[in-house]
């Protein structure tokens, strides 16, 4: 077997195994890991069937704060899928890889205009990344690799149906061999990418409003002693994100993340923040964040911000009955 054939068929043979048996896995822990929780709390199976309907439309919960980005990305990922699949050339390589099927492709200029707004995006994406200095102190090496390997095989490929790597040493006569081994590059780190949750540490007061907006429980609070813990398992996330819409300090943010380690850790939970709670001046149970409490302060100053409710209906029904 020469290297030509090894590209060809036994690396995109492995690339595919790869990414298929992580598909089968994830898929796998999620419906186990969701049909115990709902079992836990005695849910009904059409809400797991309206959680899985979600997952075709990720993201859907933050276009309210973040409109153009999210269909930016929603945009970018319709060039990522129609570019490989509706490409004349493609189709003819799947049928001679043995895929049996048929279907119509669409016209080359099509897929030609699709490929350089894909590569637009990927390019605006990348730049973001620099020039905004929040979302660069955030960003790490993996998040520009993402980009460069998913804009490869666009970039080869364009360059391949346009003849531009003609004449020029090696690439003339390798450009499809690196256009494939780039698009196999491509398939191997989809299976080891995930989009995992955030929480700005300088941001959130710790009101869990997220985890009460989470449809499948995959961000969960726990609060032992003075402190309150919020958790995230990856597992059981559908990347709705309902948290980043509900959360009112814009604390929530997503992520793309790249790692062999993190696949092996998805049923595990991982923590998020962790906030200090403060002890009610009536009664001396933790009740409510600190930092919470603070701000609230000073929105309203006074003593009855550091007293929990039950205490407050308390105190509202000894007013009454000495008012009575």
């Amino acid at each position: 077997m020469n290297l030509d054939e090894l590209i060809r068929y036994t690396f995109l043979d492995l690339a595919f195994l790869i990414l298929l048996v992580s598909l089968a896995i994830r898929i796998g822990l999620f419906f186990y890991s969701f049909i115990k929780s709902a079992a836990e709390k005695d849910r009904p199976l059409k809400y797991l069937l309206a959680a899985l309907s979600r997952l075709f439309f990720p993201l859907y919960g933050s276009v309210s704060k973040r409109p153009v980005y999210t269909i930016l990305r929603y945009l970018f990922h319709i060039c990522l899928i129609v570019v490989p699949i509706w490409y004349s050339g493609h189709i003819i390589l799947w049928q001679a890889y043995g895929i049996d099927w048929e279907w119509t492709a669409l016209p080359d200029e099509w897929i030609d205009a699709l490929t350089l707004i894909g590569l637009g995006f990927a390019l605006c994406f990348f730049v973001r990344r620099i020039v905004i200095n929040d979302i660069r102190t955030c960003s790490t090496k993996s998040d520009y690799v993402l980009i460069v390997v998913t804009a490869l095989p666009f970039l080869t490929g364009y360059a391949l149906s346009q003849g531009s790597a003609e004449g020029i040493p090696f690439l003339d006569t390798h450009m499809e061999a690196i256009h494939i081994l780039t698009a196999e590059a491509m398939l191997v780190m989809a299976a080891f990418l995930f989009l995992k949750v955030k929480i700005k540490a300088d941001r959130c007061v710790g009101c869990i409003s997220c985890t009460l907006m989470c449809p499948t429980d995959a961000v969960v609070p726990e609060e032992i002693a003075k402190q309150r813990t919020i958790h995230y398992m990856q597992c059981l996330c559908i990347y709705c994100a309902n948290c980043i819409r509900t959360c009112p300090e814009d604390a929530v943010q997503m992520s793309h993340e790249l790692g062999v380690l993190r696949f092996f850790k998805m049923i595990s939970k991982r923590s998020l923040i962790c906030v200090e709670l403060a002890a009610c001046d009536c009664c001396g149970r933790f009740f409510a964040p600190i930092s919470q409490l603070e701000k609230l302060q000073k929105t309203y100053p006074g003593n009855h911000i550091n007293i929990c409710t039950i205490c407050r209906k308390r105190n509202s029904a000894r007013k009454i009955l000495k008012w009575e």
